[in-house]
């Protein structure tokens, strides 16, 4: 009997701006047409989106009932920032010192605005 070889193609993690995390499968031998039970959730893609952060499963089933198993986690790469008062200013006027740092995550490069409310 041909077995399931199943690859994780990529893992998209979490960023601020989505709705969650994706990944892609690869899926050879066994017998197609094959299945794909995302997170106990059946579809017919190789590829799911809008994974929950943390561990997540796929498990390809091929037609002879033949399954294999592919455990991977998603990641929250949101970026992560400090920002530190250095001087408050005078009131009135636009100028305090603030002095900000990334401390992670996000996809460089990066960009800043301020703004005087």
């Amino acid at each position: 009997m041909n077995t399931i070889e199943a690859s994780m193609m990529s893992v998209s993690h979490f960023m601020c701006d989505s709705e969650g995390g994706s990944a892609i499968v690869s899926a050879t031998g066994g017998a197609a047409p094959y299945t794909f039970e995302w997170n106990g959730q059946f579809i017919a893609e190789l590829t799911k989106e809008n994974l929950n952060l943390g561990m997540n499963t796929v498990i390809i089933h091929d037609a002879n009932g033949c399954k294999e198993t592919i455990e991977f986690e998603i990641m929250d790469e949101s970026m992560e920032l400090m920002a530190e008062v250095m001087s408050e200013g005078c009131l009135g006027e636009a100028s305090a010192i603030v002095q900000a740092h990334i401390m992670g995550g996000g996809e460089a490069p990066y960009s800043y605005q301020r703004s005087n409310w």
